[in-house]
């Protein structure tokens, strides 16, 4: 994608970065920073906006696998302000492939928000942590309903998102492709 600046590989699969990603991190710095009156403010929030899209990453990552599981191959893997998107370089047409493909994502996003819903449980936290607060409770809690929130927005059944691509291949098994 034009505009991208390389970060790494994964698994063979390049990440790329679009420059308005770095425009986001801009933005989110100054509004924490500003607000809290506190550049820690501004650094925390940063930090959590990047591990946020590592999340966002590892859920492209999860339909690029599976892809790759059935013979397509993944272009790379790019970020944008808006979320992050991995670039196929062809669907399959059979519709069972392109449920589960589009389904990988999603349940990797499902897996992460179980793993900081354990770990946010572990430390004594309520789910309802002060998201305020600079603390390994308020992260873990907001990096769970994140990971939550994401998960349920991908799976809304409008195209391109995942749960369009889920519709339209359980569609396909009744009506066909075309």
């Amino acid at each position: 994608m034009r505009w991208s600046l390389p970060i790494g590989r994964i698994f063979g699969i390049p990440i790329r970065v679009h420059f308005t990603f770095f425009l986001l991190l801009f933005l989110v710095y100054y509004v924490f920073a500003q607000r809290a009156e506190s550049v820690k403010a501004g650094l925390f929030a940063v930090l959590l906006v990047c591990i946020v899209f590592t999340c966002v990453v590892a859920h492209e990552l999860g339909h690029s696998l599976a892809a790759r599981f059935f013979g397509t191959k993944t272009r790379g893997i790019v970020l944008l302000p808006i979320g992050g998107v991995a670039l196929l370089e062809n669907l399959p047409r059979e519709p069972h492939k392109e449920i589960i493909i589009a389904l990988a994502g999603p349940f990797v996003s499902a897996l992460l928000a179980a793993c900081f819903f354990i770990a946010a449980v572990k430390v004594g936290l309520p789910l309802a942590a002060d998201p305020n607060q600079l603390s390994l409770a308020a992260v873990l809690s907001s990096l769970f309903w994140i990971n939550a929130i994401l998960l349920m927005f991908n799976l809304l059944p409008a195209f391109p998102m995942d749960g369009g691509r889920v519709l339209r291949g359980f569609l396909s098994l009744f009506v066909g492709w075309e």
